[in-house]
């Protein structure tokens, strides 16, 4: 299988996920805050609206669409042929 299709793949099915969730939320760690003999950790909350799911499938869409398959003809000429 190709790479871009495998690509494709992907992003179909990461599409999709977005979609069905409206947009998925994730934290990642924030910067700690020390104030005095308190130490607090803090998170910053990341959200994926659901505008990239869909950007993500019609990218997976041109990445099949564009994919053709390579001719024999276009090879180049055999070596045995004179």
């Amino acid at each position: 299988m190709r790479p871009t299709m495998i690509v494709a793949v992907i992003l179909i099915g990461l599409g999709i996920v977005v979609l069905a969730y409206s947009g998925i939320t994730y934290k990642t760690r924030g910067e700690p805050v020390d104030i005095g003999p308190l130490h607090i950790e803090t998170t910053k909350s990341h959200f994926i609206p659901p505008v990239a799911g869909e950007r993500s499938r019609w990218s997976a869409a041109s990445c099949c669409l564009s994919w053709t398959p390579e001719r024999p003809d276009e090879r180049g000429p055999k070596k045995d042929m004179p």
